[in-house]
């Protein structure tokens, strides 16, 4: 599969993606009012969400170059599908339907360009639906912490980890191979329909404790005069990761402000004005947030000049090549977070 189509055909793609949406949306509902069967019948309101965030995320996929990742983050399309009840084939018949709409709207040769990946990941449909993700491996501390969080257990969940740290093993390695860990094993038993939404929910929220707990209990070092604003890109709701490194930022010395998840574009630059930090440390989690990411990064530098920006996240790191500059960096790792900070703080001095 090609590592990108062209700039032409992603701007055409962008351009057209309200037009194609609709496309989508008219031929899901006529193949349903003609060969639907089952519960999925009565459900196109979530059919065309679902089909919204396929759309945001071949978007940035086009845009991005990120077509591995097409293949990987399908997997959450299919899963979330078939937990309301629609069939192992709907998801085929999306892709199936986005491929017409595309080639029905588009000019000719760029409608080739962006065709190819769907019919690509249509034609290996049957092996996503059967393959699972490798299983992650755990140590016994990270299986012990998951196993708390999922019995929600939230004070013998906080204690466990506080041992570690009594222990001697440094805060970055419990946070990492821990807490985050464990984290992560738990989004792949959502994904699998191992867990539901709800205790998903919940051990998430316990996490959250866990980790305030453990921050709070670690003395601050001296004040070493750096700012830092922490923030999801718009639309990412994904905030912890955030939180966890406006805290260590925070335990290094670091004056921080911690925005959070999906505050629009406008307030986060007005928080910018108002904080005026030395850098901003901004995360994007999935592929389909990547644009408002990087025009988040740009707007940014325009209103603070000369701004240093540290993006973290699994999207922003799969998108590295794209998204780094001269004042620009991707955080591969939380816990590299902070020493890119301080370099584009020097940088700036």
């Amino acid at each position: 599969m090609a590592n990108r189509v062209s700039a032409e055909a992603a701007a055409e793609f962008r351009a057209k993606l309200d037009e194609l949406l609709v496309a989508v949306d008219e031929r899901l509902a006529l193949d349903a009012e003609f060969h639907c069967a089952g519960i999925n019948c009565d459900q196109l309101g979530l059919s065309r969400h679902v089909n919204r965030e396929f759309g945001r995320l071949l978007a940035a996929v086009y845009e991005f170059g990120l077509f591995d990742r097409l293949t990987e983050e399908s997997r959450w399309f299919v899963s979330m599908l078939s937990r309301h009840g629609f069939g192992p084939g709907y998801f085929g018949r999306m892709l199936e339907a986005w491929s017409v709409a595309i080639m029905s709207s588009i000019r000719l040769a760029s409608a080739r360009e962006l065709a190819a990946p769907l019919d690509s990941l249509r034609g290996n449909l049957g092996l996503l639906l059967k393959s699972r993700r490798p299983e992650l491996a755990l140590s016994a501390e990270a299986k012990g912490l998951l196993d708390l969080l999922l019995a929600r257990r939230r004070r013998e969940a906080a204690e466990s980890v506080l041992a570690l740290t009594k222990s001697g093993l440094p805060l970055e390695r419990v946070v990492e191979e821990v807490v985050l860990s464990a984290m992560k094993y738990l989004g792949v038993l959502w994904e699998t329909g191992r867990i539901s939404v709800a205790d998903e929910h919940a051990a998430t929220e316990i996490c959250r404790y866990v980790l305030y707990r453990l921050f709070d209990s670690i003395e601050p070092a001296k004040p070493v005069g750096l700012k830092a604003l922490a923030s999801c890109v718009p639309g990412d709701e994904h905030e912890l990761g955030v939180e966890i490194v406006g805290e260590c930022l925070r335990l290094k010395g670091w004056e921080v402000f911690i925005v959070g998840r999906s505050t629009p574009l406008d307030d986060i630059l007005k928080a910018l004005v108002d904080f005026r930090p030395h850098v901003a440390f901004f995360s994007a989690t999935l592929v389909a947030n990547l644009p408002a990411a990087s025009a988040l990064v740009k707007e940014a530098q325009k209103t603070l000049p000369g701004l240093g920006v540290v993006l973290g996240g699994a999207a922003a790191v799969a998108a590295a090549d794209v998204l780094a500059g001269p004042a620009v960096a991707v955080a591969v790792h939380f816990a590299d977070a902070e020493s890119l900070g301080v370099t584009l703080a020097n940088r700036n001095a």
